[in-house]
């Protein structure tokens, strides 16, 4: 990984988005759009988000896609876009065009079963840690814990199912509050790499995140492209530039609408 430096042209990026007919927009959910809470059902966007992202798709030019380790029948009540944009769930196993049309990836039969039986598992006395059963997998919870109960639960769950995962075609994946454990076949390079190649060659695109979920994004991005690092704290990353939420990030969406408009 590369450590942030200063030296991505931003301003050339969004000129390339001021010229372009569709410009590619994708934007992370949980810690990007949105501030993490305990509770999952709780989120709401951060103020000035939804108004910008509105005026985005009032606008019409951009191919606004949200990307999300959520299923999509959790990530779509907590959405106030409108029109509401493609969504991407479970890490890019779930589809839901801007026309409404449904899709989910196929898993093969040994991987789910597989998945069950984690999932049995955490049902059980052995797991103490909330957790989110998907098609894609079993998400383990630990925001809130002391971290001597999160170095145990993580333990728990890494000797119990680590061993197993090669096997079924499973990885185990930290992300900011908890680890999951999923269908290594998918991740969130998926949809970026359909959607640089639906755009094709010379349509900027840029992808916006705050995890190491996010990273696969990062990669799969292909020039003229921008990866963006949502998170009060920069870190090492495949990432372009850095922006602190919500007031840096709704400034470039506002950057990003204006470049649009030619305001």
């Amino acid at each position: 990984m590369k450590i942030l430096s200063s030296g991505a042209d931003v301003d050339g990026f969004l000129a390339q988005v001021g010229e372009s007919a569709q410009p590619v927009l994708m934007l992370d959910f949980d810690g990007t759009l949105a501030p993490f809470q305990q509770d999952p059902s709780a989120v709401t966007m951060y103020p000035g988000a939804k108004s910008v992202l509105d005026a985005i798709q009032a606008q019409g030019a951009t191919r606004l896609a949200i990307v999300s380790g959520r299923t999509i029948e959790d990530l779509q009540p907590l959405l106030d876009i409108n029109p509401l944009p493609e969504l991407w769930g479970c890490h890019g196993m779930e589809r839901l065009t801007v026309e409404g049309v449904y899709l989910q990836a196929p898993i093969p039969e040994d991987t789910a079963g597989q998945i069950e039986r984690i999932a049995n598992w955490a049902k059980g006395p052995l797991c103490t840690a909330r957790f989110e059963v998907k098609t894609s997998g079993v998400a383990f919870h630990w925001r809130g814990a002391s971290p001597q109960e999160i170095t145990e639960i993580e333990t728990a769950i890494r000797q119990k199912w680590g061993p197993l995962a090669w096997r079924y075609d499973l990885q185990l994946r930290n992300f900011d509050g908890g680890l999951e454990i999923r269908y290594a076949k998918y991740g969130k390079a998926y949809p970026v790499r359909k959607a640089c190649t639906r755009a094709g060659p010379g349509v900027p695109v840029a992808y916006a995140g705050d995890d190491e979920t996010d990273e696969d994004a990062f990669r799969a991005l292909r020039a003229p492209s921008l990866g963006i690092l949502v998170r009060e704290e920069a870190r090492e990353t495949e990432a372009d530039i850095w922006l602190q939420p919500p007031t840096e990030l709704v400034g470039f969406l506002e950057r990003w609408l204006k470049a649009l408009t030619k305001e």
